[in-house]
């Protein structure tokens, strides 16, 4: 089956569970823009911060959205690609996003109290022990995990045969780790100027990408080359600062800044289906019992958790989103939709994972993140007629020029896209236009091409006529219908 069709499917039920049934919730549960949400309320410029509504949106769903939608999606998969997308959907629309939409609303109802507290106000003082005891192991254990994980994927060296050397991915490990540390340090960075400058919309917006691409500009070209210990020691420290440190210094400037990474990621994703729509060459149901894995029940419902539902997700929900959020209306956007999204990113991972997998059904060979960023970066490095490079020209004519090339990385569709929104200073309404500008532009182009016709030489350039090039263009015309 077409990957694209998949992704397709899951876009329409998740954007269908969002309009209808999340909004159905909060006039049920009785959302009200006007009431005095506990930001505003007890605002002390530490935890409790009225927030911009898609900021909040930004750090819940970067919150939410780790490794853990595309680990579970992967690995679940064993099972056959059928189960696993029939419980994201479900999950996701029906019980994830009601747990994190609920958790959130009950303690914006609540003063901003977290979890714990809501337990001991409707359950007791015993409920909330129990509650914290559970908490406290479980963040020792997901502490513990991730900060090994990231420890051992910056790590420089390897031990071969008891002997201590600099590994042939020494210097990519080491840039990664300079990356993420310098965006720690960029959004430090970051939300001193948003508390000074007071930014919103497309400046903020602005801000937040170059902070995100100088993080990344630096790092790659200045690798820290040094051992799992020292990288141990610096994710500890880095944790100590997160939970000390104000909402508005750290954690809410660094997941705006995430959101673009995971938004370039998605992006990514997408346009790799859409330009390459690989099959799914994963089996579509393999049985009710897997040797290696054991029996689809629990092992499914408890593999596939970020992706469907996840208790975890509460702590988030009233621990930081509730004490940020300004205004009421919000709470659907920031609770429900940031799972929906999650929903869709783990469906996208099974995507390309069955993209990734043999002919035979044979999965591809790596850990599950590896064979996701993997997939999307050859997605992304994948050349074709058809690829579109987009270029703003910023003349004097202030006119959108398209320009189509042979052989061009799709990668420059998404840098395309995000120059545009940029140029065009977004605006939901004025990027949507400007987008379909652009898309019956590269229509035009098309049928220049397949009329056998010649073009103007300021306009477009390259490519031999070929049938991908009508395939392309249909695409494009379901788009601005």
């Amino acid at each position: 089956m077409n990957t694209l069709v998949i992704v397709l499917i899951a876009a329409v039920c998740l954007i269908a569970g969002y309009t209808f049934y999340g909004s159905w919730l909060a006039k049920k549960w009785g959302i009200d823009p006007k009431a005095k949400t506990p930001a505003v309320a007890k605002n002390d410029g530490q935890d409790y911060v009225p927030t911009d509504g898609w900021t909040v949106f930004a750090h819940q769903f970067s919150s939410i959205a780790g490794a853990g939608p595309v680990t579970g999606a992967i690995q679940a998969a064993v099972f056959g690609w059928v189960p696993v997308l029939l419980w994201i959907l479900i999950g996701g629309i029906f019980f994830g996003a009601v747990t994190d939409f609920g958790a959130l609303y009950a303690s914006v109802k609540n003063e901003g109290k977290s979890m714990g507290l809501l337990i001991e106000k409707y359950i007791g003082k015993t409920g909330k022990k129990l509650f914290l005891l559970f908490c406290w192991l479980f963040t020792l254990i997901v502490i513990a995990a991730f900060a090994d994980m990231v420890a051992g994927t910056f790590n420089a060296y390897e031990t071969v045969d008891g002997v201590t050397k600099l590994s042939a991915q020494a210097t990519v490990n080491g840039a990664a780790g300079s990356i993420s540390l310098l965006f720690i340090a960029f959004a430090v960075v970051f939300g001193l100027l948003q508390k000074k400058l007071q930014w919103k919309g497309w400046k903020e917006m602005v801000l937040g990408l170059a902070c995100t691409v100088a993080a990344f500009a630096i790092g790659m070209n200045v690798p820290l080359v040094t051992s799992k210990a020292t990288w141990t020691y610096l994710v500890f420290a880095y944790i100590f600062l997160a939970a000390v440190l104000p909402m508005w210094l750290l954690m809410q400037p660094r997941d705006f800044m995430t959101t673009f990474m995971f938004a370039g990621m998605i992006l990514g994703a997408v346009v790799g289906l859409v330009v390459a729509h690989p099959k799914m060459n994963l089996p579509m149901y393999t049985g009710f019992h897997n040797a290696a894995s054991g029996d689809l029940f629990p092992i499914l419902f408890v593999t596939v958790a970020c992706g469907a539902v996840s208790g975890f997700h509460s702590l988030v929900s009233s621990g930081t989103s509730s004490k940020t959020i300004a205004n009421e209306k919000d709470m659907q956007k920031v609770g429900y939709g940031a799972m929906v999204l999650e929903s869709l990113l783990a469906v996208l991972a099974l995507c390309v994972a069955g993209a990734a997998a043999s002919a035979d059904g044979t999965a591809a060979v790596g850990t599950p993140f590896a064979i996701f960023s993997s997939g999307v970066a050859g997605f992304l490095e994948t050349r074709h007629h058809f690829v579109v490079d987009i270029v703003v020209r910023a003349g004097a004519d202030g006119v959108m020029r398209v320009v189509l090339h042979e052989n061009t990385p799709c990668v420059q569709i998404v840098i395309g896209i995000v120059l545009i929104a940029v140029h065009k200073r977004i605006g939901v309404q004025r990027l949507r236009n400007t987008f379909e500008k652009v898309l019956n532009a590269l229509i035009f182009l098309l049928d220049v091409h397949t009329a056998g016709s010649g073009v103007d030489e300021q306009t477009a350039s390259g490519g031999q006529l070929t049938c991908d090039f009508t395939l392309i263009r249909n695409e494009l015309i379901a788009i601005t219908a």
